[in-house]
């Protein structure tokens, strides 16, 4: 049985289909912690980008996310 993708798991946890996905929705669809999450994205286990103007609000991807549970979360 293979694992599910983010995508899926973004649905099955009520959150809306997008781009990119928050730090605390990662960790909402996942269940791997907020702070593993963040630190993940901070230590560049977690691919994730800033979106063009903002200067906070880092967003994750659901390929991103399936990359990164592909090696284990890190967490």
């Amino acid at each position: 049985m293979c694992a599910p993708k983010f995508a899926e798991m973004a649905e099955a946890a009520g959150l809306p289909k997008k781009l990119g996905y928050t730090p605390r929705e990662v960790s909402r669809a996942t269940g791997v912690c907020y702070s593993a999450v963040c630190r993940c994205m901070r230590e560049g286990h977690l691919e994730n980008y800033l979106p063009r103007g903002m200067k906070r609000g880092r967003l994750s991807t659901p390929a991103m996310v399936d990359e990164w549970m592909k090696g284990g979360s890190d967490a």
